[in-house]
């Protein structure tokens, strides 16, 4: 009580992301230097300092002692592990892991931010030195926030977010998707349908604008009824391309943002009896080992994806060794790989495809 005899009211302590937001810094900057990180410039060790000083700020010592004891491990959390795109770098972040002598310990979201909430706790609370975020879309926005602002180590692929300082960012999805529609456009096909996610995926936002710039250049009008959005899986593609061809019969190509899903797609028109390229000509984005293993083989955009795992792996380890964070944008020049998918000559050279005796395929019940 005090000299009144009122009961004292405890101030609410003060914490990590007061310091920051007072100090004009991350949360991970004040992290630093609170676990005296030479990484720190002197300056901005001051500004740190002074607002603990004026906030009171006490850190906390049990968890500073179980970062200091932290695991030889790091969390990747991805979208699907089954995306032909995934593998490369995961291989490439684990390898460049192993060099360091660290284990990495995989678990997949599949869209949902319960699932990323709770592999970030397990991350936590099992002292893992950090975690790389291999998604590009925003549902998990809170979970890594949250996480970042109590100081954990976190590297985002594909995407920014406020309060988490390292991204890794790889500029070349556009240009490829310009150039996978250019060359379904040399050989004739103008009616293309655009199969890509169910949700706001800033990669696949880029390669809209890709796919609109290639037809805008060809005079043709953007129809948005061509977009098809569905899963990131084969049952994704098989069903989309079916969805298009009800409404759109006479289309000549189709671009698909991933390989998996464009295996779906050839899957689904296969058995409708629509032949490929013949008929319609695929050209996939992802450039991964499926795209040669299925007959037709795919077309498709190749990109450094290697690279892309050994960069996020590397923004990652400057972190945990108390390096300052940054932003990397890094610009990758697409490849187009020709398959048979799209190995034909023009249409323009050639009687139009007679397409009286196919059927559409049939959507499977889900």
């Amino acid at each position: 009580m005090d000299e009144t005899g009122a009961p004292k009211i405890r101030a609410k302590a003060s914490t990590i992301s007061d310091v920051a937001l007072l100090a004009g810094v991350s949360a991970q900057t004040v992290s630093r230097v609170i676990n005296s990180s030479s990484h720190v410039s002197a300056a901005t060790r001051q500004k740190v300092q002074t607002a603990i000083d004026e906030l009171g700020y006490r850190p906390n010592s049990v968890a500073r002692s179980l970062v200091s004891r932290g695991t030889k491990s790091i969390g990747l959390i991805m979208t699907d592990f089954a995306q032909g795109f995934f593998p490369d770098t995961t291989r490439a972040i684990e390898a460049f892991a192993a060099s360091r002598g660290y284990s990495v310990h995989i678990i997949t979201a599949y869209g949902a931010p319960e699932h990323v909430r709770s592999a970030l706790e397990h991350f936590r609370t099992n002292q893992f030195a950090g975690v790389i975020v291999n998604t590009s879309t925003a549902e998990f926005a809170t979970e890594l926030q949250d996480a970042a602002i109590a100081g954990f180590p976190v590297v985002l692929m594909h995407r920014t977010l406020p309060g988490i300082d390292s991204v890794v960012m790889w500029n070349g999805y556009e240009r490829g998707a310009k150039l996978a529609v250019d060359h379904l456009l040399s050989i004739g096909a103008t009616k293309i349908a655009f199969l890509t996610t169910p949700n706001d995926d800033l990669i696949d936002t880029d390669k809209l604008r890709g796919y609109k710039s290639a037809l805008a250049a060809a005079n043709i009008p953007f129809d948005p009824s061509l977009v098809v959005r569905s899963p990131h899986n084969f049952d994704g593609g098989f069903n989309a391309i079916a969805d298009v061809l009800h409404v759109h019969p006479d289309i000549t190509g189709v671009f698909v943002t991933s390989d998996v899903r464009a295996v779906g797609a050839l899957r689904s028109l296969a058995v409708s009896g629509i032949k490929v390229p013949e008929d319609i000509a695929v050209v996939a984005f992802g450039g991964s080992t499926m795209a040669s293993m299925v007959t037709p083989s795919l077309s498709t955009i190749r990109t450094p994806r290697t690279k892309m795992g050994e960069m996020a792996a590397n923004a990652l380890f400057d972190l945990i060794d108390g390096g300052t964070p940054y932003h990397l944008h890094v610009h990758f020049q697409p490849v187009l790989e020709i398959g048979e998918s799209s190995l034909r000559t023009p249409f323009n050279s050639r009687a139009a495809p007679d397409r009286s005796s196919c059927r559409l395929p049939e959507v499977p019940n889900s």
